[in-house]
């Protein structure tokens, strides 16, 4: 009877001929192929980190496999250089490991970003809710947004309410912003020019305090208080204010106060803003006080106002730093 030679037994055992070797490797690359299709077309398994983890164990051990399968016959090859160590049946296997770890660590870049292309970053702005479109956005300081599915989570906000998220590995539609212990859930996807206005502003009180305006903000005019009846008064001169003021988010009503201390009001004319909405509100001695209401403005509001101040025989001549005005806003 012939004998088969050791190396032909070697070759025929495990899967056996080429043959057959060459069909499982086949089958193995399809289903990996199908798999890998199927996760490319499917945003949410993209997203899912088991998913991410489960698709990089099964390309190691498809690669592993195909290798085994089509290099099998190394085993009857005898390296040199693995002679002393590895026995000549087992050269086979580790000339396969080797190569796929060597092929995977190779193609794990481009696989990975093929399969989970990570974007740049996230990135935009937290803003207080707006009570109604068009009102102005106001920034939200120290807000961490945060990644759901991966736990990723930006530096807090700063003054503009700028934050941004690196090395995502997929666009993402369900996003947390952590603020002073509480957690605001947003989508994205519904905001316009990644500016998120998501924050739940904080209670207002219905009157914010008194906002002084510094008596050198008023200059005097040259002009004389024309129109007006000086009679009675020993000096009179003419005040001018002239600024922006700031709004206030939140609120519906600017009321201005200017009072004086030894000089007497003897006419106060509002020129800016020119609306009807301006209404003297001061039941006091209109003398020694004078004050209006407007409907809080989207943005600043320009205010111009003039003053005519008088003195009486032995009083000081009328000046500004007689002059006290102040600010604030009501609901």
């Amino acid at each position: 009877m012939a004998t088969v030679p050791q190396g032909v037994q070697d070759n025929n055992q495990g899967l056996g001929s080429s043959k057959a070797r060459l069909i499982v490797a086949v089958a193995v690359i399809a289903a990996i192929g199908i798999y890998l299709g199927y996760v490319v077309h499917n945003e949410s398994l993209r997203r899912d980190y088991f998913v991410q983890r489960l698709t990089t164990g099964i390309l190691v051990l498809g690669v592993v496999v195909v290798l085994f399968t089509l290099f099998r016959n190394f085993a009857s090859v005898q390296l040199p250089v693995l002679t002393n160590a590895v026995p000549p049946v087992a050269q086979g296997a580790v000339v396969t490991l080797a190569g796929a770890a060597a092929l995977f660590w190779i193609l794990l870049g481009p696989v990975k970003n093929l399969m989970f292309p990570p974007d740049q970053l996230f990135s935009g702005n937290i803003y207080y809710k707006i009570a109604q479109p068009g009102d102005p956005l106001e920034p939200v300081k120290g807000v961490v947004v945060q990644i759901p599915e991966t736990d990723q989570k930006s530096q807090p906000s700063g003054e503009d309410g700028r934050f941004t998220i690196t090395n995502l590995t997929f666009h993402p539609e369900d996003v947390n912003a952590l603020y002073s212990g509480l957690t605001y859930p947003f989508e994205p996807a519904k905001y316009q020019h990644s500016r998120y206005d998501v924050i739940q502003r904080p209670s207002l009180p219905p009157t914010t305090p008194v906002i002084s305006i510094a008596p050198t903000e008023w200059t005097e005019s040259g002009g004389k208080c024309t129109g007006v009846n000086t009679s009675g008064y020993t000096r009179v001169a003419l005040f001018v204010l002239q600024k922006s003021l700031p709004t206030r988010p939140g609120y519906s009503t600017m009321s201005i106060k200017v009072n004086t201390q030894s000089s007497r009001i003897v006419d106060a004319q509002k020129e800016k803003p020119d609306n009807e909405g301006f209404e003297d509100q001061l039941p006091d001695d209109r003398t020694l006080a004078r004050g209006w209401s407007v409907p809080a403005q989207a943005s600043q509001t320009e205010v111009k106002l003039t003053l005519c101040l008088g003195t009486k025989k032995g009083g000081q001549p009328p000046a500004r730093n007689d002059i006290n005005t102040g600010f604030w806003f009501e609901k």
